[in-house]
Order: structure tokens, then sequence, then C-alpha cells
């Protein structure tokens, strides 16, 4: 089903980007990439590695959360 069409915003949860390759595969077909860190958890390195790999995949990065603040 083409959810587009029927609303502004669609958001899609996947697993941890550092132990699954979901959103590789979801953020290409979905057309932009919203990333959620959770304090003291999301490593830098780890971060940094998955924005590399969103940019060089020509994915729309469109920015990120800090969560448990």
């Amino acid at each position: 089903r083409d959810l587009a069409g029927s609303f502004d915003v669609v958001l899609i949860d996947t697993g941890s980007a550092t132990f699954f390759a979901d959103y590789q595969i979801v953020s290409s077909k979905a057309g932009s990439a919203l990333l959620v860190c959770r304090k003291h958890k999301t490593r830098t390195n780890d971060f940094l590695k998955i924005t590399e790999q969103l940019k060089n995949s020509k994915v729309n990065r469109i920015g990120a959360v800090l969560n448990e603040i």
C-alpha cells in the first residue's frame, strides 16, 4: 500500500542500526532517514559510521534525535 499518498509523514521504526542492516533497506525505499540516538548508549563511532553509510547510499538524512535525556 502507498502510505505516502495518504499521510503527510510516515515513520518506520527499524531495529538498532548497529546490529541489523534493516535500516539500509528501509531507508532506501523510504527516501529519507532520521537517526535516533540514546544518550550514554549510542557510541560516537557507530553514529558516524552509520551516517557515512547513509550518505554513500544517497539517502536523504533529515536529522537525528537524542532520546532519554
